[in-house]
C-alpha cells in the first residue's frame, strides 16, 4: 500500500474513523507541500501515515478542522497561522488540557476580550486565551524562561485520562529555526528534549499540531541529518528574510548550500517531532 495524499474534501467523517492512529492533515502552503513531499519518502512514514491535504480556502479549511474525529496530527503554516490549531482542538473534540510549546505564550485576555467584543477574527497572539475561555485547561511557558516548562507538562499530563490531551508546537521554540524573521533566535529548547517529551506522553495525546517554518521557501535539496552541522544565527536569519519560490530561486543573498542546510535542519525537526507522536522514530 502506498501512502495516500488525499484532499480532505474527498473524505467523509465515516471514512476518517477507519484509520485514526496515523493521520496527518496539512494546510497546502508551498512550504508545507515541500515538507510533506519529503516526509512521504521517509521509510518510517511510508505505508504507515496517511497525508490528508486540507483546502486552500481558509473558511473551508477551518470548518473541516472542526469536523475531524479521533486521534490525528496537523501541520499549519507559519507562526502567523498558529490560531488554526484552535479549530483543530476545540472543546467538542474531548480535549481537557492543551499545552503550547512555543517561544510565545499566545495568551492575552485583555486583547482577546476586546476582539470578541468587536467581532474580530482570532489571531495567532490570542488563540490560547480563546482555548482557555472554552473551558480547556492550558499550559504556557513561563514568561522569559523555559526552566521547568517541559517537566510541568509531563507532570500535569499524567493526571488526565488518555486521549484528552492536545499538544501544539510552534517551531520558533527551537534554537536556530527558520521561523518568521523577527522570531528567529539562538535560544530555546533543544529538539531532543521535546522529542523525548512527546514520545513519553504520546499515549495521552489525542491532537498534535506543529508549524512555524517561514513560508515561501524553495524546493530545497534535502541534506542528511548527520551532514548538516549547526548553522549560524546570521545564516538562519538570511533564509528567513529572503524567501524564495520554486519559480524564483535567487541566490544572490543566500548561498544554495546554506539554504539547503537550514531548510533540511527544519525538515528533520518536523520529522522527528511528528515521528515521536506517531511512535515512528528511528
Amino acid at each position: 500500500m502506498q501512502i495516500l495524499l488525499e484532499r480532505f474534501s474527498d473524505w467523509k467523517v465515516d471514512d476518517m474513523t477507519k484509520c485514526q492512529s496515523h493521520r496527518l492533515f496539512f494546510t497546502p502552503t508551498p512550504t508545507n507541500l515541500a515538507m510533506v513531499a519529503k516526509l512521504r519518502e521517509l521509510d518510517r512514514f511510508k505505508e504507515k501515515v496517511e497525508f490528508i491535504e486540507l483546502p486552500k480556502d481558509r473558511t473551508k479549511r477551518l470548518r473541516m478542522l472542526e469536523q475531524i474525529e479521533g486521534r490525528a496530527a496537523f501541520i499549519w503554516g507559519d507562526g502567523t497561522n498558529h490560531q488554526e490549531s484552535y479549530f483543530f482542538t476545540q472543546r467538542q473534540t474531548g480535549i481537557s488540557l492543551k499545552a503550547n510549546i512555543d517561544a510565545h505564550q499566545d495568551h492575552n485576555k485583555i486583547e482577546a476580550d476586546w476582539m470578541i467584543d468587536h467581532d474580530m477574527e482570532l489571531n495567532c497572539g490570542i488563540h490560547m486565551t480563546r482555548t482557555e475561555n472554552d473551558g480547556i485547561e492550558i499550559i504556557l511557558r513561563p514568561i522569559a524562561t523555559y526552566e521547568g516548562f517541559l517537566t510541568e507538562i509531563e507532570k500535569r499530563v499524567g493526571s488526565y485520562r488518555k486521549g484528552s490531551i492536545s499538544i501544539t508546537v510552534d517551531c520558533d521554540v527551537f534554537p536556530l529555526f527558520p521561523a518568521c524573521h523577527s522570531w528567529v533566535s539562538d535560544s530555546g529548547i533543544e529538539t531532543e528534549l521535546i522529542v523525548d517529551l512527546i514520545r513519553k506522553i504520546s499515549p495521552h495525546i489525542a491532537r498534535f499540531d506543529i508549524g512555524g517554518i517561514v513560508e515561501g521557501i524553495a524546493k530545497f535539496t534535502l541534506v542528511a541529518k548527520h551532514e548538516i552541522g549547526t548553522p549560524t544565527l546570521e545564516e538562519v536569519k538570511l533564509v528567513s528574510r529572503y524567501q524564495f519560490s520554486s519559480e524564483n530561486q535567487d541566490w544572490r543573498f543566500v548561498a544554495k548550500e546554506t539554504f539547503d542546510r537550514v531548510c533540511s535542519r527544519a525538515f528533520w525537526i518536523y520529522a522527528d517531532v511528528l515521528g515521536a507522536f506517531f511512535g515512528l522514530n528511528d
